[in-house]
C-alpha cells in the first residue's frame, strides 16, 4: 500500500476508532457509567475546592459535557476525513453533520438496549452542539494552517 493511500485512509480510520470508543461507552450498563461519571465529578469538585472556586457542577453537567466532548473530537476527525471527498466547504460540512447526526442517532438507539440506560433526544442535541464546537475548531485550525502555509511560500527574492 502506498503512503498516499495510507495518508488518505488514516483520518477515516481514526474517526471509526473514535466512534468505536463512543459506542463502546454507550454499551456500558448504567451502574458502570454512573460510577465513571461520579469519579470525574468528584475529581473536578476537589479541583474546584483546591482552586477556591464554587462547586457549580453536578452529574448531569458532567455527563452532558462528556457527550459534547466526544462529538467535538468526532467532528474534528470527520472534518479531516471529508477533506478528500471533493466539492466545496458546504459539501464537506454537510457530510460532517450528516455523519455526526447518524452516529448520534445510532448512539442513542444503542442505549435503548443496555440495562439501566435510555436513549434521549436531548442527548442528540448535545451531541450536535459538540459537533458544532468541533467543526469550529477544525475550521479555525484549517484556516491557521492555510495562513501559516501561505506565509512560508510568500518569500521574496533577495534584492541585489
Amino acid at each position: 500500500m502506498k503512503w498516499d493511500k495510507i495518508r488518505r485512509l488514516l483520518p477515516a480510520a481514526a474517526a471509526l476508532l473514535w466512534l468505536g470508543v463512543i459506542w463502546g461507552r454507550s454499551l456500558q450498563p448504567a451502574a458502570l457509567s454512573n460510577q465513571e461519571s461520579g469519579a470525574v465529578l468528584s475529581g473536578l469538585l476537589e479541583l474546584f475546592h483546591a482552586l477556591g472556586l464554587p462547586p457549580f457542577l453536578n452529574m448531569t453537567l458532567v455527563r452532558k459535557a462528556a457527550h459534547m466532548a466526544e462529538y467535538a473530537v468526532l467532528a474534528v476527525l470527520l472534518f479531516w476525513s471529508c477533506a478528500s471527498a471533493g466539492g466545496g466547504m458546504l459539501r464537506r460540512l454537510g457530510l460532517v453533520y450528516g455523519l455526526a447526526l447518524t452516529c448520534a442517532l445510532t448512539d442513542e438507539t444503542i442505549q435503548l438496549f443496555v440495562p439501566g440506560r435510555s436513549g434521549q433526544v436531548s442527548d442528540i442535541w448535545v451531541d450536535l452542539a459538540g459537533t458544532l464546537l468541533g467543526t469550529l475548531a477544525a475550521l479555525l485550525l484549517s484556516a491557521l494552517c492555510r495562513w501559516r502555509g501561505g506565509k512560508k511560500t510568500e518569500r521574496r527574492p533577495p534584492v541585489t
